[in-house]
């Protein structure tokens, strides 16, 4: 049973969420040109789907819009930044500030855009327990995105661990340009292909943000930019993929979705004329042992269909949900279209011996066929004396079936 209230605090009305994003889009633009920024009035924030009050949010053009034309003005004095570190972790300590100062910072409106209740808990690493479980029981051990969960101030900038710095980390990993934090143009949602439709010069360059329509744009089109074939995303385009974005932002990517397994590079996008999906393959098609390790993952997840159907369900939160079946559907959709794709008729090994240990060792390099005289275990320098574990910080670790790595860095010594 549904109710509907009218609550009135102090004599103000508690907006509903619809409302409360529009007012929070309203309040940035008005702020960005108070500022000597510019927002075009061919465009016009609001729900994609507009009849459905839970839809997310886009930027619209409501006029025709021509190739070049200015859409956007950001001043560099409305960039939240790292005040001249040039790192992620100063920009998330500045985006704290600005929120512990309230109505009094000058990047109010935009402070109290991202930190609005609705953004929370969208990345895996801020999801439940549950969900963190599933999704790391859908990637596996050897798949990207590694480290799903693992986005953290504590970790990668020594933070405490509370809850407000590592909310603050995770709006700074969505929404910044490396250090910078580009209010009103962020509000534009991701997507390549034909749909790619604005860019901007550099963020780093010193200079006044200026976006721009990189394509005619005809009104109703959404505007669209890219996290990863941008100005400032040099060799981006084949790396920084669906996995990727998926940790990052908490989203599967609509077409054109692209891929990176084990360098094999691919895109899946849907056909305008027959709506089937068609593949390019980006890097070539993928080698023979790349071929098996797909069968091999194929295989595997297939066999968490049952677990993914009844783990799914439990989960209370409704983004974790549809996001964790996305992500398991795309990734199997994925594999199966590269194997097409590459004429991977024959099977590398049969379903029914497929976990044997023969199939086994087609699966991964045979780690012991040729004698090594290696010591592992030999100190090539005397690492032990000059490594002071106190004076530095784990910044990023990753693991595989074989071993663990882990990256550290001491700002005292620049190591």
């Amino acid at each position: 049973m549904n109710f509907l209230f009218h609550v009135v605090l102090l004599g103000a009305t508690l907006l509903s969420p619809e409302v409360k994003a529009r007012d929070h889009a309203q309040l940035q633009v008005e702020w960005l040109t108070e500022n000597g920024g510019f927002f075009s009035p061919k465009m016009k924030f609001r729900l994609i789907d507009e009849n459905d009050k839970d839809s997310p949010w886009g930027v619209f053009a409501v006029e025709d819009i021509k190739q070049g034309e200015t859409l956007i003005v950001v001043p560099q004095a409305c960039l939240i930044t790292s005040e001249g570190s040039r790192r992620m972790c100063d920009t998330a300590r500045n985006l704290m500030k600005q929120k512990e100062l309230g109505e009094k910072s000058n990047y109010a409106p935009y402070v109290n855009y991202v930190f609005d209740p609705k953004h929370a808990n969208q990345l895996p690493v801020s999801w439940s327990t549950a969900g963190k479980k599933l999704i790391h029981k859908i990637i596996g051990r050897e798949l990207p995105p590694y480290g799903v969960t693992d986005i953290s101030f504590q970790d990668r900038c020594g933070g405490s661990g509370a809850a407000f710095e590592e909310e603050a980390w995770q709006i700074v990993v969505r929404r910044s340009w490396d250090d910078l934090m580009v209010p009103v143009f962020d509000m534009c949602n991701h997507r390549n292909g034909k749909w790619y439709n604005i860019d901007s010069n550099s963020a780093h360059a010193g200079e006044d943000i200026v976006v721009f329509a990189s394509r005619d744009v005809k009104t109703g089109d959404q505007l669209y930019l890219s996290y990863n074939e941008c100005k400032d995303c040099i060799d981006y385009a084949w790396t920084y993929v669906l996995p990727d974005i998926f940790k990052d932002y908490g989203f599967v990517e609509q077409y054109p979705r692209r891929w990176n397994i084990e360098g094999c590079a691919f895109e899946l996008d849907e056909n305008e004329d027959t709506g089937e999906i068609d593949i390019t393959f980006l890097t070539g098609k993928p080698k023979p042992f790349v071929k098996t390790f797909m069968h091999g993952q194929l295989k595997r997840l297939k066999g968490l269909q049952d677990y993914v159907t009844t783990e799914v369900p439990k989960l209370e939160s409704e983004h974790e949900r549809r996001t964790s079946l996305e992500y398991y559907n795309a990734l199997i959709m994925a594999l199966e279209y590269a194997l097409v794709g590459a004429d991977a008729v024959e099977e590398v090994c049969s379903i029914e011996d497929h976990d044997s240990k023969m199939c086994a060792l087609s699966e991964y390099d045979p780690l012991d066929s040729l004698p090594d005289k290696l010591e592992f275990n030999y100190d090539i320098c005397d690492f032990r004396s000059a490594y002071r574990k106190d004076m530095y910080e784990r910044i990023f670790q990753t693991d595989s079936l074989y071993q663990d790595m882990i990256f550290t860095y001491s700002s005292f010594r620049d190591d």
